[in-house]
């Protein structure tokens, strides 16, 4: 028997008393037009932090399982329930993108078992070459540490609704990506959503502008010099990693 699921008023109260999240640059949330929002997955309270947080147009796609076990607790959201085994799926993804509805997906597909990113599926390029929409990275950092939600427990301290961080990056588009294939356009996307995803939870992680510069002086210092070493990490006994 399945739960009932909470009014819409009910899931930003309940959230706010039990979850102490911070919201960095919510203002990114504040746009105009159809986007795909794609934050990391750390635990199954990353769909709530995001349903509290988006406006409610957008609508949320779900593993099969996980929209009908957790439906009661996305406050009367649009769920997408999708079969990730099923590559015939993404047909329903383009409809709702066409009906001028955003979509939030989690890029990995399923919930950290490293607590780092996991591999990027093709799909979300795919939608995004596909239409020309923007992509809005978003990061969480915290909801790995939530007892009974995360996939970590044993690997990492855990906590009842620890203290969450949401970093909301800049949107950015694949419409520049090139490829003689759909097939070579989607893993050039996928891999740039994956360094996007890197970005913005290192952003998330030391919260705060500094971060973003950092970032950029990063990113120029590696198109003027494609070899520089930026950094080493010594181990002894260890062959040194260079970045």
């Amino acid at each position: 028997m399945s739960l009932p699921v909470l009014p819409k008023f009910v899931l930003p109260a309940l959230a706010k008393m039990l979850i102490s999240c911070k919201v960095i640059h919510k203002e990114r949330l504040k746009r105009e037009g159809v986007c795909i929002y794609i934050p990391n997955h750390t635990s199954l309270l990353d769909a709530v932090l995001m349903a509290t947080n988006l406006d409610e147009n957008v609508v949320c796609v779900a593993n099969t399982q996980i929209a009908k076990d957790y439906a009661w607790a996305m406050g009367g959201r649009e769920i997408l329930p999708v079969d990730t085994n099923n590559p015939y799926s993404v047909r329903s993804m383009l409809k709702v993108l066409r009906s001028g509805k955003s979509l939030l997906i989690f890029p990995e597909g399923r919930i950290t078992v490293t607590n780092s990113l996991m591999k990027v599926y093709p799909g979300v390029a795919y939608l995004a070459i596909k239409l020309g929409i923007p992509l809005v990275p978003i990061g969480i950092d915290g909801a790995e540490k939530a007892k009974n939600f995360t996939y970590l427990e044993g690997k990492v301290p855990t906590s009842w609704f620890p203290p969450t961080t949401v970093y909301i990056g800049k949107e950015f588009s694949l419409s520049s990506i090139e490829g003689d294939t759909m097939r070579e356009k989607k893993e050039r996307g996928s891999h740039v959503i994956y360094r996007k995803l890197q970005e913005v939870v290192l952003n998330c992680r030391m919260q705060g502008e500094f971060s973003e510069h950092l970032m950029e002086i990063l990113r120029k210092r590696v198109m003027e010099a494609p070899n520089l070493v930026i950094a080493e990490e010594t181990i002894p006994n260890i062959r040194t990693k260079k970045f």
